[in-house]
């Protein structure tokens, strides 16, 4: 009998989920997604299909290679699985807008970049509301869940994030491993492996020969280059007494690739997508918050286990804001200098003394203060009070503030309530 994702008289599956990735782990989740039964998914992809996908990526078809991943795999999933509507995207996550974003129930991560993963991270903390409540603690008052899944060779791990709840990405990218680097010295002259080979002929004989002309880069999809990288390392290779250096291996280490393994995507998929429809039924308490999974016999043996992450109170990306109460009458820049300055602080304990770079901004009336000759200057003079920084009229709304120069990268949020 043909699955058809519309069990009677089940509205949890018309939440909008959205599928971040259509890669191993996306293929997987978005199959899962609309076997479980929910029927407004929607799913981006920046990727093209490659040969080298269709071992794993079980939507993709020879006659699919350079196409993109999110349009071909949302197809094949509506034809397969009737009543599901997945609406595709083939581009980046940063080309969206906050009002795409806000209208999911739930996100769900099937990434392979952490700098992805911290890119939507940050999104999801940005446009988290904040509330105040009597006995002075700030809560969030809506957040989307992220639900992360990731894998590498036999190891995968499937997480909720739920910005207030637990720890977020940003704060726990400690957990993701290093990428591998070698020393120079000694890949040029105590080679004891062959990565240790096709590293020095990509970093050093490929730079001093530039062997497809000058200034032209290695292109790890490109086979002549490749090719060339295999041969000239299986010679050093050779002179060193070290063997199994082929065309796939090398284009491995010049692209970083790790093997990916079918079985740990899809056990991954599984484990994520358990968790939204937790979710969406309340059918059983959600994950606490961090799911491990290792599938190697060889390493310590198969085993799982979950670890539970608390938020990280000193995270800028996903820490409450600092409460601010304050006369409604304040303009933006005399709150500035009166609450600021000298008694904010960034992630090194500085304390802030120089408002010439700052920029003071409402998520509902925008720019309330900017430096002069930047894109964003202004300088609103209208007291706080007076301008409409909440959409339900409350008598607390929340601000941002910037300066590259002493928070960096990151945002000091703010909860100012006014003064009755």
């Amino acid at each position: 009998e043909e699955w058809v994702a519309r069990p009677e008289g089940e509205d949890w599956g018309d939440l909008k989920i959205l599928v971040v990735g259509a890669g191993g782990l996306g293929c997987e989740i978005l199959k899962d997604l609309a076997l479980v039964g929910f029927r407004d998914i929607e799913v981006i992809d920046m990727d093209t299909i490659d040969l080298s996908n269709l071992n794993r990526q079980f939507l993709f078809r020879e006659k699919d290679i350079g196409k993109p991943k999110a349009v071909v795999a949302a197809e094949f999933v509506m034809r397969r699985v009737k009543g599901v509507e997945i609406k595709a995207h083939h581009g980046m996550i940063q080309d969206m807008d906050n009002d795409f974003y806000r209208k999911f129930a739930c996100i769900v991560l099937g990434l392979d970049s952490l700098t992805a993963r911290r890119w939507i991270n940050g999104k999801i903390a940005e446009l988290t509301t904040w509330e105040l409540e009597e006995d002075g603690q700030v809560v969030p008052s809506a957040t989307i869940p992220l639900v992360d899944g990731g894998t590498e060779g036999f190891k995968g791990h499937a997480r909720v994030v739920m910005i207030g709840s637990t720890a977020c990405i940003e704060s726990t990218e400690w957990m993701f491993p290093p990428q591998v680097t070698y020393p120079m010295c000694t890949l040029e002259n105590v080679p004891r492996l062959p990565e240790h080979c096709v590293m020095f002929v990509k970093e050093k004989i490929w730079k001093d020969t530039e062997p497809f002309g000058k200034g032209v880069g290695i292109d790890g999809d490109n086979e002549e280059h490749v090719m060339w990288i295999a041969k000239k390392a299986a010679e050093r290779g050779g002179l060193f007494g070290i063997d199994g250096i082929t065309y796939q291996f090398t284009q491995g280490v010049v692209k970083n690739i790790i093997p990916a393994i079918a079985s740990t995507n899809a056990i991954i998929a599984a484990a994520c997508c358990n968790e939204v429809l937790k979710m969406a039924t309340n059918c059983n308490p959600i994950l606490d918050n961090y799911f491990m999974y290792n599938g190697s016999s060889i390493d310590h043996g198969i085993y799982s286990q979950v670890q539970s992450f608390p938020p990280d109170p000193s995270c800028f990306t996903s820490a409450p804001p600092t409460v601010f109460t304050i006369p409604p009458t304040l303009t933006p820049r005399e709150f500035v200098r009166k609450h600021l300055l000298n008694l904010a602080s960034n992630a090194d304990f500085e304390t802030y003394t120089d408002d010439t770079n700052i920029t003071l901004q409402s998520p509902v009336a925008g720019v309330l203060l900017a430096p002069k000759g930047t894109l964003l200057e202004a300088e609103i003079t209208t007291p706080l009070g007076e301008l409409n920084l909440d959409d339900d009229g409350d008598t607390s709304a929340i601000l941002v503030a910037t300066d590259p120069t002493f928070w960096k990268k990151g945002q000091y949020k703010i909860l100012v309530k006014f003064e009755e």
